[in-house]
């Protein structure tokens, strides 16, 4: 049985759009209607909700918006080999990110920080750069105040990002990365699976499949975006296409589900749908008219 989970990941993963120290007031008072819902990003994530579908289980939340699989492996990393790691009782959960997420370290910081990019028509473009994403515009201008200048990564991305480079940089490092856990016996399942390998490399020694969730086997937890969303569950509200609070209960119930047939926890699954949480944009648009 397991005792301790980690996730890893993006917003996605960290209960992006829920902010709720930053978070306009209007949209704060969307989810105040849930009084037995704790008003905090990691209660609102799909690893808050998880935690509290297991009480005999810790889980740790290690994503973090706008980063990416650079961060996963440097936390899972370290976690693997630190003295106190105990690989038989817990269980790394895995969200790969595809291109876009670079990320370096800051000596004035003392800290990492990432690179956020788009590749178009053969161009990398800079989206932008922070150690931290939504947090206070005190602490982002702090932060941004001891980075080279926008220009600065702007001119750095234009001139040494090649897609293709860094297509094949990521597959070799998702490789390598899996490699790791496996050789670790690392009990490990995809949230979202790494993105495709080229032809040439024979997965057949990863057991790709053998680590994936079955809810999710044909793509990932984002595939059903559209009506987990917080757009979605506030029809239009607020605006985001993170996961609401019934996409993080409907993605912790498959995950939970998934723990059962997998022997890993003790329990009855959860045969949870979608719809077994339209309640709460229900509960929401009652409430519409005490929001707007």
């Amino acid at each position: 049985m397991i005792k301790k989970i980690y996730t890893f990941g993006t917003s996605f993963t960290q209960g992006g759009g829920f902010e709720f120290d930053v978070m306009p007031p209007k949209y704060k008072k969307i989810y105040e209607i849930f009084d037995d819902e704790e008003q905090s990003q990691e209660n609102f994530s799909y690893p808050g909700q998880l935690k509290k579908l297991l009480p005999n289980v810790e889980v740790f939340n290690l994503a973090k918006s706008g980063y990416g699989n650079e961060r996963m492996y440097r936390k899972a990393i370290d976690l693997v080999l630190s003295d106190s790691f105990n690989s038989d009782d817990t269980l790394f959960l895995l969200e790969f990110s595809y291109l876009g997420r670079k990320e370096f370290y800051s000596k004035k910081l003392k800290d990492f920080i990432v690179v956020n990019y788009n590749n178009v028509e053969n161009k990398s473009i800079l989206n932008g750069y922070a150690r931290t994403y939504r947090q206070s515009q005190y602490l982002s201008d702090k932060d941004i105040s001891k980075l080279p200048s926008n220009d600065f990564f702007e001119k750095f991305v234009e001139k040494t990002f090649d897609e293709n480079i860094q297509v094949d940089l990521m597959h070799f490092n998702n490789l390598k990365f899996l490699s790791f856990l496996n050789e670790r016996n690392i009990n490990y399942l995809f949230t979202q699976k790494p993105m495709m390998f080229p032809t040439r490399v024979n997965l057949d020694n990863y057991h790709i499949e053998t680590h994936e969730i079955k809810t999710f086997r044909n793509s990932s937890f984002l595939s059903e975006l559209d009506e987990t969303s917080i757009d979605y569950e506030t029809e239009g509200i607020y605006s985001d296409t993170h996961f609401g609070l019934s996409g993080s209960k409907y993605v912790a119930s498959k995950i939970f589900d998934e723990l059962i047939d997998r022997k890993k926890i003790k329990g009855n699954k959860l045969n949870q749908k979608l719809s077994d949480f339209s309640y709460i944009k229900k509960k929401i648009k009652l409430n519409s008219g005490n929001i707007l």
